[in-house]
């Protein structure tokens, strides 16, 4: 019986050691630590459908009030309060929306610039 127990032991000590760190979706073969691959993707990526995409967590804080703290710095969730609707970042030490019309990119105000975030703490 003992011998068994420590067979089995070994067996799971050395499965655990072949395993990958790596999560796919939909795909056998993850190339990335999280690799999500579309409907529509073989070995290049394929035309949009509408079920391609990742959903990050929503939620219905107001994110201009004061919301709760975040754990990680890059955590990321979309607000669908009426005063604060998009998507925001913890940076560390406060929630920043993706987009602003006070974030542009190379300073463009122009209205049809791609909005980014400010760099800080990077």
């Amino acid at each position: 019986m003992k011998q068994k127990q420590q067979l089995l032991i070994l067996l799971f000590f050395a499965a655990g050691i072949m395993t990958y760190a790596q999560i796919g979706v939909g795909t056998t073969s993850p190339t990335t630590t999280l690799d999500i691959v579309g409907e529509n993707h073989t070995t290049a990526p394929g035309p949009l459908v509408a079920t391609d995409g990742v959903t990050v967590p929503r939620v219905t804080t107001d994110m201009t009030a004061t919301p709760a703290a975040g754990t990680t710095r890059g955590q990321l969730v979309y607000s669908d309060h009426t005063s604060s609707t998009g998507f925001y970042y913890w940076d560390g030490s406060s929630w920043v929306p993706l987009s602003s019309s006070n974030k542009f990119v190379n300073g463009n105000s122009n209205t049809d610039a791609v909005f980014m975030p400010l760099a800080s703490n990077y």
